[in-house]
């Protein structure tokens, strides 16, 4: 399915914004992770068609080397593009670790940095997951100061989305989800009516291919 709005500006020109179907990328994880990415796409009668623009989740085997993660990070600065978020850590072999980032942007731009990413000497093998069915996870800690007789009404969301309580002090509760980042961000959103957030701490989006592995040293 797809779903078309249009809007009117002064000059009576119209600007169509198409989403497309869900299925057009198929990355869906198992039931406790979010939905697949919705991209979206701007056609103007003015210019035509606009690029289309979606969330990736790269997935970078890298040597472990100074400097390395700052030239994988300069490569997005220098093309104007924002790394949403960015995880790192040792893999089996202690002289590589596995980075994941999150980005936005079309996917004729992703795969030009890719391309470039994949020339740094420090890159051993790199991959766009958002092309393949693949799970992915993030990691938050979130510390909340209970409203007055909310906590009876906090347990119960706990439990409704999975989350732990880690500490329970005083009217402070240190909660922690494992969850897609669409599911952390309606937990907040949730929570938010029933406690003060004061210390939220994601370790930003984790992902790993279903069946058989798509990232291997190369």
């Amino acid at each position: 399915l797809a779903v078309i709005s249009s809007t009117f500006d002064h000059d009576d020109a119209v600007s169509i914004h198409l989403f497309r179907s869900v299925d057009e990328k198929f990355v869906h994880c198992n039931r406790r992770c979010s939905g697949p990415t919705l991209c979206s796409q701007t056609f103007s009668l003015k210019g035509g068609c606009g690029e289309t623009e979606m969330r990736h989740i790269i997935t970078i085997l890298l040597q472990n080397e100074a400097g390395a993660l700052a030239r994988v990070a300069n490569l997005f600065s220098t093309r104007g593009y924002n790394i949403e978020s960015l995880n790192v850590a040792p893999t089996n072999d202690p002289i590589v670790s596995r980075l994941t980032l999150v980005t936005r942007g079309s996917d004729e731009v992703i795969d030009q940095i890719s391309k470039q990413l994949a020339k740094l000497v420090d890159v051993v093998n790199i991959v766009d997951m958002t092309d393949d069915d693949h799970i992915e996870r993030e990691l938050a800690l979130i510390k909340l100061q209970l409203h007055e007789r909310s906590g009876e009404d906090i347990s119960g969301l706990v439990r409704q989305s999975g989350a732990r309580i880690l500490d329970d002090h005083e009217g402070y509760f240190t909660v922690e989800l494992i969850g897609g980042s669409q599911d952390i961000d309606r937990f907040m959103a949730d929570v938010a009516d029933l406690a003060e957030m004061l210390t939220v701490v994601r370790s930003g989006a984790m992902a790993a291919a279903r069946g058989e592995p798509v990232l291997m040293p190369s």
